[in-house]
């Protein structure tokens, strides 16, 4: 994901890539009851995406002073910082299945503190969650909807302190175009997350991408990311790509 603002009236400028990789692992103790685990990993830095999106964007009349900032740089404020490599909160999963289509499955996930802690973030408690999904499959159509709470304990990011409780809520719909493909949209709602500037209202973003079925037991996943209704608080683009093997 590539993040770009600079606010009206002020030398604040945040403009960074993000890389991150998560490694998750399921096991069905049950046709209902999953546990799971995931480790991610993040890389950030300034990338190299810069001039691809302010192409991306102006062909769609979007504006922004990206090109009135060094390009490819990791800067917070007025500070520039290094690039730098981390493991994330260790997160376990746990999910049941109550109903099925219509259906409703909940999930509760506790998160470690981080592995690692870096210049810019440091994650110190445990953290815990809470999920309510409900989904629907009519015809070629898989429809999705999640809301969710976290409370993610004391967490500072770039000497900022990160709202300790979260909302979102995920709507997606699954269309099977053709055997062995879909087209999935997604629209992701997260509550404010830190007490600045833009940064404490709601963010909405909209995923567009495929899911190949490349066998019965595996598939693969590709989106786009793209903010909508609010452009100052939320990653100018974003991609996404997934393998996934169930056995």
């Amino acid at each position: 994901a590539n993040l770009f603002n600079h606010f009206d009236n002020s030398s604040f400028v945040m403009d960074f890539e993000v890389l991150q990789i998560n490694n998750r692992l399921w096991y069905g103790v049950t046709d209902r009851l999953q546990i799971g685990i995931n480790l991610p990993i993040y890389i950030i830095e300034g990338g190299t995406m810069d001039n691809y999106i302010e192409k991306f964007h102006s062909t769609f009349g979007i504006t922004n002073e990206r090109n009135e900032n060094p390009r490819n740089k990791f800067i917070f404020g007025t500070k520039e910082l290094q690039s730098d490599v981390m493991l994330g909160d260790i997160t376990g999963h746990i999910r049941y299945r109550f109903f099925d289509n219509p259906g409703l499955s909940c999930g509760v996930k506790i998160q470690t503190p981080s592995l690692t802690s870096t210049e810019w973030f440091d994650h110190s408690q445990v953290g815990v969650g809470f999920d309510a999904t409900i989904f629907y499959s009519i015809g070629e159509f898989f429809i999705t909807n999640s809301s969710n709470i976290i409370n993610a304990g004391d967490t500072e990011v770039l000497g900022l302190e990160i709202n300790n409780v979260q909302f979102s809520n995920v709507t997606s719909v699954d269309w099977r175009i053709i055997q062995g493909w879909s087209i999935v949209i997604q629209l992701a709602a997260t509550s404010g997350q830190v007490e600045l500037l833009s940064y404490n209202h709601w963010t909405y973003e909209v995923t567009g991408g495929c899911r190949i079925h490349l066998g019965s037991n595996h598939w693969f996943d590709f989106g786009v990311i793209e903010n909508i209704m609010t452009y100052d608080n939320t990653v100018d683009v974003g991609f996404y790509v997934g393998l996934t093997f169930k056995n």
